[in-house]
């Protein structure tokens, strides 16, 4: 197996990111031909990290509106992480404070919101009007059926506080 170089393995296939090279198409083209496959099996998404112009105003999006669990304030705090974890369904997201600038326009994320009072097209109409009531943006002509991990099912993007897309799905 060859070696990678760290940009090899933080980029896609083709992919130039953050001024680091990916390896060559053809590159990785020839090597499944050879049988070689991958160089790791992905099981599952750990954790996405968000930058946040304001964390408190983050934190009332995704923990007091969306109700996800806030996990790592503590180690925030203390100085031992960088960001403080929104959990959702066993994943983490990560609100990273930042006072520079950035652009979330072509980010977001999508969480599953089928609970017990969320199941219906009808109920997620009506969590839509209760976002808009707390001042959410919410998409023009929202909701429709979108397709994803799960399949097609109802979904509707709103905006965090930094102006992201976050996409609440059925499923």
């Amino acid at each position: 197996m060859r070696s990678r170089t760290t940009a090899d393995r933080h980029s896609a296939p083709g992919d130039v990111a953050c001024g680091m090279t990916s390896i060559d198409d053809s590159a990785l083209r020839a090597a499944e031909r050879a049988g070689e496959g991958p160089l790791v099996e992905v099981t599952d998404v750990d954790h996405v990290a968000f930058r946040v112009a304001d964390l408190e105003r983050a934190l009332e999006f995704y923990h007091g509106l969306l109700g996800l669990p806030v996990r790592d304030r503590e180690r925030y705090e203390a100085g031992e992480v960088p960001y403080v974890a929104c959990v959702a369904g066993g994943r983490h997201l990560h609100l990273v404070p930042t006072d520079e600038p950035f652009d979330p326009g072509g980010e977001h994320v999508c969480l599953l919101v089928r609970t017990s009072e969320v199941d219906s097209r009808d109920e997620l109409d009506a969590l839509l009007s209760d976002l808009r009531e707390a001042g959410v943006e919410v998409e023009s002509g929202e909701p429709y059926d979108r397709y994803g991990a799960y399949g097609r099912a109802p979904a509707a993007y709103v905006r965090d506080p930094d102006g992201r897309r976050v996409e609440l799905k059925l499923h």
